[in-house]
């Protein structure tokens, strides 16, 4: 059990027998059975519905680990039940941040909706909290943010939504941005900027062109010294059955070895000429190149991770969908995959939760009455940042604790850091209760 651990167990133990309990079994019940009703209602456009998940939300702000687990035969609540209470309190909570978030959105807030469909996922990485999340983004006008999200859940989330945020984005194809993730699980495979194209000069040493189509292709590129070519060209015939193989030299004008470890072994598959493989960027040899989908989708395979060729086969070979490469919506331009998802902010020096996003008015106010001393002033005005969303609910509480403590009302303090279960700053909780002299014995 680690210290946070063992702190908040023991205050909220002592806590529990001291004080009556706020949240019930029947209170989680309620606010479950309010969220659900506001979520369809928001998304039937009754505006209504968005009061009741503001209900549901305030309902179980307090975390009571009893609502969820039986407690020992004095009330006590083991490390097993507790961990067990929290993560069914914070699955609780994602779905009351969901109706929170998806209500927001029908009333086009979409920063908040944002705010706390993302608290949501953070609680829950379930699908369908991903899900809603990344409709929110695309109604935000940020279509990479959406897609890192729903191109992991390709096969599980809707594929039109999927395909609105590659449309959105103006990429080439939905599949080949699929394929890129799922090869991500796959050791040392790595994916290979497309489409491919070959230059006139290309040729197989069988006559004709090299055509790349829709069933995958492979290529295998030796070294010129071809030290490993005769066990490589084993294995590739061993878990390449059934796919087209091409031979790929490095150096048409010193291939020799190669050849002959071809003719020695009666291999018949064709050379590819007229085009060297460094072509490819970050191919290192010896290696195994897969292209399929017309060249659109490629990857990159060391010779000696062979084994898991039938696998990138099978990856190369999967429709997800039914599209025409390039997309309609292709701007044109490669597609650009530099999106990468901002951190949350940090937990202030100061040991305050800071907002959600930018900063709002009220929170820089409160911040610097905080750090002027005027701890009331400060209260007032997190307050404040709460309502316009810029704080939600447990970093807000957070933060009115830490006035509170400043202001010498610790035992108030007390009770309210030990009943909050679904903070971004959760693990720190313990410390700062030591921190503030709010521990308890």
């Amino acid at each position: 059990m680690t210290r946070p651990l063992v702190g908040a167990l023991a205050a909220l133990a002592l806590a529990s027998r001291s004080e009556a309990a706020g949240l019930t079994a029947a209170t989680v019940e309620q606010s479950t059975r309010l969220a659900t009703q506001a979520a369809t209602a928001c998304a039937g456009g009754d505006a209504s519905g968005a009061a009741r998940a503001r209900q549901a939300l305030d309902l179980t702000s307090d975390f009571e680990p009893t609502a969820f687990v039986k407690t020992g035969r004095k009330g006590e609540v083991v490390e097993d039940l507790y961990v067990e209470a929290r993560k069914e309190y914070r699955s609780h909570r994602a779905l009351v941040y969901q109706a929170m978030g998806e209500c927001a959105a029908a009333q086009g807030a979409l920063p908040a909706a944002t705010r706390y469909l993302r608290r949501a996922v953070l609680l829950d990485f379930a699908p369908e909290r991903r899900v809603a999340l990344a409709r929110a983004h695309l109604r935000s006008h940020a279509p990479a943010a959406a897609l890192d999200l729903l191109l992991p859940l390709a096969g599980t989330a809707p594929m039109a939504l999927i395909e609105e945020a590659a449309d959105a984005q103006g990429l080439p194809s939905v599949q080949v941005e699929i394929d890129r993730v799922r090869l991500k699980s796959i050791e040392r495979a790595a994916p290979v900027d497309g489409p491919l194209r070959l230059p006139p000069s290309a040729r197989l040493s069988s006559g004709g062109p090299l055509r790349f189509e829709a069933e995958p292709l492979v290529l295998y590129v030796p070294p010129s010294s071809c030290q490993p070519c005769s066990a490589d060209l084993q294995a590739l015939k061993r878990e390449a059955a059934g796919a087209r193989v091409v031979l790929w030299p490095e150096d048409p004008e010193r291939d020799q070895a190669f050849r002959q470890v071809v003719s020695l072994y009666k291999y018949d598959w064709p050379f590819l000429v007229g085009v060297r493989p460094s072509t490819i960027p970050g191919l290192k040899l010896p290696a195994l190149v897969v292209v399929g989908r017309e060249g659109w989708s490629a990857a990159r395979l060391p010779a000696d991770r062979v084994a898991a060729l039938p696998e990138v086969l099978a990856l190369l070979a999967r429709r997800d969908l039914d599209e025409t490469r390039p997309r309609k919506a292709w701007n044109g331009r490669p597609a650009d995959r530099s999106y990468v998802a901002a951190p949350p902010p940090a937990f202030l020096d100061e040991g305050l939760a800071p907002a959600e996003d930018d900063a709002s008015p009220a929170f820089a106010q409160a911040l610097a009455a905080f750090r002027a001393g005027r701890y009331q002033e400060a209260l007032r005005s997190f307050e404040q940042a709460a309502a316009e969303g810029a704080l939600l609910p447990p970093e807000a509480r957070l933060n009115r604790a830490v006035g509170l403590a400043r202001l010498g009302r610790k035992d108030e303090a007390r009770r309210i850091l030990l009943r909050i279960g679904d903070s971004r700053f959760q693990e720190d909780i313990d410390r700062i209760m030591e921190g503030l002299g709010v521990r308890g014995e």
